[in-house]
């Protein structure tokens, strides 16, 4: 329905490689609550993983990893910022949702106390120069 405020629940949830999280969470049934679940640091998985967590016909799978932002653990997250600003800009009229593991800290999400990544603040303020705002509370452990 045009002009009518609709929720979009989405889950961020860091499966940390294991395909015994991963195959837990998906046995939740409080995962159908969401319309998105969105998995950071998925398990590798070979072709047998992949038919077994993708047989639901009411599921789909949509890869949105760029490959060229991966980067270890604390390396600075540049280059992430700068590419998720190009995208954002690119269609400045479209909505946008950005799912992230930026490896950054701020006391913004982190809390008080936070150390302050510079790339963090970079973060902040691209995302108030396009509008967008940050749903994590303050404090959550990521």
């Amino acid at each position: 329905m045009m002009g009518q405020l609709q929720t979009l629940k989405i889950l961020q949830y860091n499966i940390r490689k294991s395909l015994d999280i991963m195959m837990e969470l998906f046995q939740n049934e409080k995962t159908t609550e969401y319309d998105v679940i969105a998995i950071q640091e998925p398990p590798a998985r070979d072709k047998a993983q992949n038919k077994e967590l993708n047989n639901n016909p009411d599921s789909a799978h949509v890869d949105l990893s760029i490959p060229e932002t991966e980067r270890p653990r604390n390396q600075p997250a540049e280059t992430s910022v700068t590419e998720l600003v190009e995208i954002i800009a690119e269609r400045p009229r479209d909505e946008h949702v950005a799912l992230e593991d930026f490896n950054l800290h701020h006391p913004t999400w982190g809390g008080e106390g936070t150390k302050v990544d510079a790339d963090a603040d970079e973060l902040i303020a691209a995302l108030a120069t396009h509008g967008m705002v940050q749903l994590l509370e303050q404090g959550t452990v990521t």
